[in-house]
């Protein structure tokens, strides 16, 4: 069992880059202004009521400091505003693969994913927005092996790096 590729768990607060980069891609500032308060959501068939660390909320805030603060609060509003299912579709361009689905918690990161597709996902943050992939077939895939040669020292796979582009490089830094 390999715990980097086959162990899924919640990546909690630290899905909420895949939330903010959504909102920039819809061309929502960092400089946006949300309510740092307790939130209770309708979710039609029940209310979710998502909470801060130790009960601790800003009033009003921006969503750069709503980052640094790991506020549950705002990123539930972000989540719900910018649209789960854009959540994960941003989280899947940028590396992540495993099955997400469009609860609005998934902002808060409760949905699960392994180790080498967060590595992969925030490479992309990194590389100014490219994703990194293979250049096999199967292309949204990360990269293991470089080349194969045979015994005469003749390349018989290739697999050069395959840069796409997912964020413009300001959204990356961002």
């Amino acid at each position: 069992f390999n715990l980097a590729v086959q162990a899924e768990r919640q990546p909690s607060s630290s899905f909420k880059p895949f939330v903010l980069a959504t909102a920039l891609r819809q061309g929502i500032s960092p400089a946006t202004h949300f309510d740092s308060v307790p939130q209770q959501i309708d979710l039609g068939d029940r209310i979710w009521a998502p909470k801060n660390y130790d009960d601790v909320y800003f009033g009003s805030i921006d969503l750069e400091t709503a980052t640094v603060e790991s506020d549950n609060s705002v990123y539930a509003q972000l989540t719900q505003l910018v649209g789960a299912a854009k959540v994960a579709e941003t989280a899947q361009k940028l590396g992540v693969q495993s099955r997400l689905r469009s609860f609005y918690s998934i902002g808060l990161g409760t949905e699960s994913v392994n180790p080498l597709e967060m590595a992969r996902a925030y490479a992309t943050f990194a590389n100014g927005g490219r994703r990194i992939d293979t250049s096999l077939r199967n292309a949204n895939q990360p990269r293991a092996i470089l080349e194969v040669k045979d015994e005469n020292d003749r390349t018989i796979l290739d697999n050069r790096p395959k840069g796409r582009r997912v964020l413009t490089p300001g959204q990356a830094a961002t």
